[in-house]
């Protein structure tokens, strides 16, 4: 069954650039009226940034078929053979978590296309049995289809796709686990079929994404299909974890010794004086208030004493 995407604008591919000296070829995108809209695109192989939004891990349990329905085997019954499947999904947002005006995030979105792509996803699972790790994108423009006799549409999606190894997989799916991330930040770099302007910095405003040739409407002889990069293989990844701690205000501050902060310490250290914090935070701070006007008024007191000695000399 054909699949009806949808698409805004044509995309066709212009080996006569006007910047020969830059990059030999492009792809365009124009409107109904033939206008070019935006810029030429050309391949972008610098680094990517993702930072997760929503983190899950899954495990499965499921086992094949043990007879058969064709009526032949009915009797002949084998025992089930389950086999055991984790996975680790994240939904992604654009760009660093902490991005400044500078390097803001850059706006996503497929070619022929003016919609941001807003389903961006993670799938981690192990590496099967004799593969490497390894790691790809795949990726599709919105569009409607039938499925079970009802009317469905699916949006614009990019979902990556990495294999790990068993000892790299088990590490990060146990942090995950054990509630021990707070965010995940994801780095590609050389992904085949993202597409920006040509510049001579290494970031980008907005990254177009080519699922493949057929879906975006691009007609092109067989030596370009073999030349143009779509969505498939990624060059380089690299996975960051964050694990955030708030520092608290030790009881010490009110109740001891004004001068009497908190020493380094190592971890176990620190988490045994914030476990042995047991006063709300509005206790806390109306304990230091009252410890502050009291300050405050025995100050005064001295600033009048002063003044009454001053009066008599």
């Amino acid at each position: 069954m054909a699949l009806d995407y949808d698409v805004d604008l044509k995309v066709s591919l212009e080996t006569d650039t006007k910047h020969q000296s830059l990059y030999k070829w492009c792809l365009k995108e124009t409107n109904e009226n033939g206008d070019q809209v935006g810029v030429d695109l050309i391949p972008f192989f610098w680094s990517s940034y993702f930072h997760s939004t929503h983190l899950e891990i899954h495990s499965f349990v499921s086992s094949k078929a043990n007879f058969s329905f064709d009526g032949s085997k009915l009797n002949e019954i084998e025992a089930h053979n389950f086999t055991k499947k984790d996975l680790i999904f994240a939904r992604l947002a654009s760009g660093n978590y902490r991005d400044d005006d500078w390097r803001a995030p850059p706006s996503i979105s497929m070619i022929g296309s003016t919609r941001k792509v807003e389903n961006i996803s993670l799938r981690i699972n192990r590496t099967p049995d004799g593969a490497q790790e390894s790691c790809t994108v795949w990726g599709s423009l919105a569009y409607d289809s039938e499925v079970d006799f009802r009317n469905e549409k699916t949006e614009d999606t990019i979902e990556i796709s990495l294999y790990l190894e068993n000892d790299n997989f088990d590490s990060l799916f146990d942090l995950i686990r054990s509630s021990q991330i707070d965010r995940l930040s994801l780095s590609l770099s050389q992904v085949q079929g993202f597409y920006s302007e040509w510049s001579p910095s290494i970031s980008t405003r907005r990254i177009k994404v080519l699922a493949n040739l057929s879906d975006h409407g691009i007609e092109v002889d067989d030596e370009w299909k073999e030349r143009i990069p779509s969505l498939g293989r990624v060059g380089e990844v690299s996975i960051a974890v964050e694990r955030t701690y708030s520092a608290k205000l030790s009881p010490a501050l009110v109740d001891g010794d004004e001068d009497d902060w908190l020493s380094e310490s190592d971890d176990s250290d620190l988490e045994s004086a914030i476990k042995k914090q047991s006063r709300s935070d509005g206790e806390l701070r109306d304990k230091f208030l009252e410890r502050s006007l009291s300050r405050i008024s025995k100050l005064l007191g001295i600033l009048i004493v002063i003044e009454v000695v001053r009066a008599f000399f």
